[in-house]
């Protein structure tokens, strides 16, 4: 398929657009905002981390099965049987460390993740009024949000703790909770018209969850 060319009046609104996204002041909103954002990525990050990891032992027996009936045809000089069963092998060898293989993945996206610590403690130092809360999020279900026991102010010294899978040393947990407040005496939310689609929020939402059951599951930990 061709690819789709952009006009000149669309090149022209694209770079009148970043133009003036880079003129805009560097304001403490557009720092919070860049901030959640980084921190988002990290959790993205973290969990295809953590899909690869549990990939990663079926996808070894899936390629050392396949390697039997292989090894077999090749003992036999059977060229059907190397054929057949060299492309089942290929086909579970590639799952593995493949270009899209979950060991290959695993490894790209851990080399990704310094980068992005360091850009976060940079932002996180950034800012002076605004501040970012994490906590965890545990299974949960439609009966209520399930959350663990502490609420954790996010500051460069605990960024710099993010382990290698990407993970915050906060407990254990389904899904990161990012809460924020944008001035000293703000409330905490977990979103407002600029910061929307937290993936914990959307996560909580598919379980059927209301807001105002996660405003109290935020209230609770902080009074806790």
């Amino acid at each position: 398929m061709a690819r789709r060319q952009r006009s000149p009046i669309q090149k022209a609104r694209r770079a009148a657009l970043a133009e003036a996204e880079a003129s805009r002041p560097d304001t403490e909103d557009l720092k919070l905002e860049r901030a959640v954002q980084t921190l988002k990525v990290i959790e993205i990050k973290r969990r295809v981390i953590q899909q690869c990891s549990r990939k990663i032992p079926w996808a070894m027996v899936g390629t050392g099965l396949a390697a039997i009936p292989m090894a077999i045809s090749v003992a036999l000089i059977s060229p059907l049987g190397i054929f057949i069963f060299g492309a089942i092998f290929s086909g579970a060898l590639s799952q593995l460390v493949g270009p899209l293989g979950a060991m290959t993945k695993r490894s790209s996206t851990r080399q990704e993740l310094p980068a992005l610590i360091d850009t976060l403690q940079s932002e996180v130092k950034a800012l002076s009024n605004a501040r970012i809360c994490v906590f965890g999020v545990l299974p949960s279900t439609k009966r209520g949000l399930v959350t663990g026991p502490s609420m954790h102010r996010l500051d460069a010294e605990l960024v710099g703790k993010i382990d290698a899978n990407g993970r915050l040393p906060i407990g254990d947990y389904v899904q990161l909770g990012i809460a924020f407040a944008r001035n000293p005496g703000d409330q905490l939310v977990f979103e407002d018209q600029s910061i929307r689609r937290l993936d914990w929020v959307s996560y909580a939402r598919e379980k059927k969850i209301s807001d105002a059951d996660m405003h109290g599951a935020i209230s609770r930990i902080l009074t806790a």
